[in-house]
Order: structure tokens, then sequence, then C-alpha cells
């Protein structure tokens, strides 16, 4: 199953939707910047000035404090190196993140009830 299939099986589940970068591991032009994977997420949760937050770190700390509180579901798709994950898949209490075997995907969940009674392998 690919990740976006699975993404729009579940999306529902979600209140605060659903973000999604392809990270382009096996793009001719090289993998997508975890810098600008986070500034493409920024901007779709309504921030501006993304181009005043000059580094990964700046960038990861608004967008993990801009998603703290809410139920979303992140998919990564076509990751080159888990380098190009990590930086969005903040561990924290009701979050859960998945790279299934045999796959080049991720995808980070975040839900109050802290229950994931489903699983992208299946």
């Amino acid at each position: 199953m690919t990740a976006l299939r699975w993404a729009h099986q579940v999306q529902d589940e979600f209140s605060d939707g659903v973000l999604v970068a392809d990270l382009g591991g096996a793009s001719p032009t090289g993998p997508a910047s975890p810098f600008d994977v986070l500034g493409a997420f920024l901007r779709d949760l309504g921030v501006t000035a993304v181009g005043a937050l000059t580094t990964e770190r700046e960038r990861a700390n608004l967008f993990h404090t801009l998603t703290a509180h809410r139920e979303l579901l992140l998919v990564l798709d076509d990751a080159a190196t888990s380098r190009q994950s990590k930086p969005c898949c903040r561990p924290r209490r009701g979050a859960a993140w998945w790279s299934p075997p045999g796959t080049r995907w991720t995808c980070w969940a975040s839900r109050a009830s802290s229950t994931f009674p489903w699983s992208p392998s299946t």
C-alpha cells in the first residue's frame, strides 16, 4: 500500500488534517532537505514569515510548537534516509510514527486519545 493511499483511508481520524511531503529520495535532482520540508509545512500551517527562520532547528522548533496540541497525520514519502524525517517527527505523548519495513515512507500521527487502532502496513 502506498503512503498516500493509506493516509487517504485514515484522514478522517485526524481533526486537524494531514500534511504530506515528497522527500524526493529517488529524484534525479536529489532529496529534499529537512529545512525546505519544514518550511513548506510551516507555510501550510499559515506561517507567512518562514524566510525569517534561517536554521533547521528554528523551523523544527516552530513546527513542533504549532503542532503540539493538534490531531495531525504527517506523511513523509520517498525518504532517502531517516535524516530527512527525524526533524519533523519529535517523540511526545499521544504521538506515534511508523516506517514500514521495505518502504521508503514514514507516517507520524498525533491524536488526543493516544490510541492507534490501525497500522499503515495493513
